[in-house]
């Protein structure tokens, strides 16, 4: 069951209907029953992994703070409850692929056989072990008090809106209002809000244009290239990967924005997971606004741990290149994503190589009276270098991958070759041949003019969202007269009934 799906469009409304009616203290074990039935609609044998690991999880955290005082005991207990749910993600995400590349190894000459398991990754499980581990660790360090109720602990691991792709809620922020929320008494329980319910309905209508009329719509760009790049010109490479940077951005915000329309709808206040991404000055700024629940997890989980920026330079680089070759393999157990994470990693790098010198060059040249250009010129060279990164995080294999960039690097050689067809032999200028691009519009494509939609759609809603410096629904959307307010809730349903790609595809974190 996905949210873009007939499916949920009918049980979220009967699931909200009934919580609204049930008396405060059993709206709890409602949510959970229907979180539950909303993952096992997909494979109903994996909620036993879930429960296992909210087990897991729970215990621990009982076991750390029972020994407090023991602290062997506290770090075997602490370790051994991370080690287990590491272990399933391990198994289950990752035990092929390091098989493979051992048996394709081997060691000290040995050809390994490995048995290699025919099983279906979970959905979600990088999303809900992260946010356990975030729970148990913010045990050990005393900043929450371990759960006591395992109803609610197992609503905080299974609450459907956030289940199977984020954002990965901390335990300090969500458990606290679960219990607000649903332990409260009759007298303080969250009632039915018109304002409230209003303002989470515009998140969901919002993730559902950006998803249906959006998301999906690059993804008939994106696909037939990024299948066949061979078939393809460098100018078709190029498109497609910028379509691809848009693809998943709205993809992935699109299911944070009908998961905090849900959440809202109930009571809840989830986290702002994407700022504006792809207006960052830098790769640092792009990580800062970029799914924020995973970037700031691995900041606090892991680099600070680890030392941060308070250790030797080498150190600190290394620091950089674990964290990144770690985002890289939570997204997926292959060498693209592995590839992917060091690129960032090294983007990441040399931006704080560079940053000084740039900063002095602007200060004293000419430059300096040209901030706004400056300004422009860093988001266009950030954009350029995320969506360079992109072609692994899409490409199907390594070898797709390098085509990919081939192509792109010979878009010049292609523009030459053109050209001087053009100049020489009077061939009809023609922009779209000579750009590679005439596909877009070939009846056999099924495309038509949906690309000039989508890219004017795009170009609105990036206009809006820089002037509203936020992705919200928030106080500015609300200063909006309601005649304004009504055209656009009208806009965006047109926009969903006549462009929108009714195929019930799945969201793209899906798989992670």
């Amino acid at each position: 069951m996905v949210f873009t799906s007939l499916e949920f469009l009918v049980f979220f409304p009967i699931v909200a209907g009934i919580y609204f009616l049930l008396p405060s203290r059993a709206r709890w074990f409602h949510l959970l029953l229907a979180s539950y039935y909303f993952y096992m609609a997909w494979k109903p044998v994996y909620a036993l992994l879930l429960l296992l690991s909210t087990l897991t999880f729970y215990l621990a955290a009982l076991g750390v703070e029972k020994f407090r005082d023991r602290k062997p005991w506290e770090k075997l207990i602490f370790f051994l409850g991370i080690a287990a749910n590491l272990g399933m993600l391990f198994l289950f995400k990752y035990y092929n692929f390091f098989e493979a590349q051992a048996r394709s190894l081997g060691l000290g000459g040995v050809d390994l056989h490995l048995p290699a398991l025919d099983i279906l990754l979970p959905m979600g499980i990088s999303f809900y072990t992260f946010q356990g581990i975030s729970y148990l660790v913010d045990v050990y360090r005393r900043q929450l008090a371990a759960e006591r109720h395992f109803g609610l602990m197992m609503l905080y691991k299974a609450y459907f809106p956030l289940l199977v792709a984020g954002p990965i809620e901390r335990g300090v922020h969500f458990i606290p209002q679960i219990r607000r929320v649903l332990l409260s008494d009759n007298a303080h329980k969250i009632r039915f809000e018109y304002d409230r319910v209003v303002s989470g309905l515009r998140l969901m209508l919002l993730g559902f244009f950006k998803k249906i009329v959006l998301a999906d719509n690059f993804a008939l760009i994106v696909n037939p290239v990024y299948a066949s790049p061979d078939e393809y010109s460098g100018m078709s490479a190029l498109v497609a990967t910028v379509a691809f940077a848009f693809q998943i951005f709205f993809d992935f915000s699109a299911y944070t924005d009908i998961a905090r329309g849900i959440s809202r709808i109930l009571g809840f206040e989830m986290i702002e997971n994407f700022n504006r991404p792809y207006f960052a000055t830098s790769i640092t700024d792009f990580w800062q606004r970029w799914h924020i629940s995973l970037s700031s997890w691995f900041r606090d989980y892991l680099y600070i741990p680890l030392g941060g920026n308070r250790v030797p330079k080498w150190r600190w680089f290394l620091n950089l290149w674990i964290v990144f070759l770690l985002c890289g393999l939570w997204h997926g157990a292959s060498w693209t994503f592995l590839i992917w994470g060091a690129l960032h990693g090294f983007y990441y790098f040399m931006t704080y190589m560079l940053t000084p010198p740039t900063r002095w060059l602007v200060a004293h040249t000419f430059l300096s009276r040209f901030p706004g250009l400056c300004h422009w010129a860093l988001v266009t060279i950030t954009f350029s270098l995320v969506c360079w990164a992109w072609v692994m995080f899409r490409a199907e294999s390594l070898s797709q991958a390098l085509t990919i960039w081939a192509n792109i690097a010979h878009i010049p050689a292609e523009m030459f070759e053109y050209l001087m067809l053009v100049v020489t032999e009077g061939v009809p200028f023609a922009p779209l041949k000579a750009l590679g691009l005439s596909w877009l519009y070939a009846p056999s494509s099924k495309i038509s003019l949906m690309p000039v939609y989508v890219l004017v759609l795009t170009v609105i809603y990036l206009a809006i969202s820089f002037r509203m410096h936020q992705q919200d629904d928030g106080p500015a959307f609300a200063l909006w007269g309601a005649g304004y307010r009504w055209l656009s809730y009208g806009f965006a349903l047109a926009g969903i009934l006549l462009l929108g790609q009714f195929g019930a595809s799945t969201f793209i974190y899906f798989q992670f």
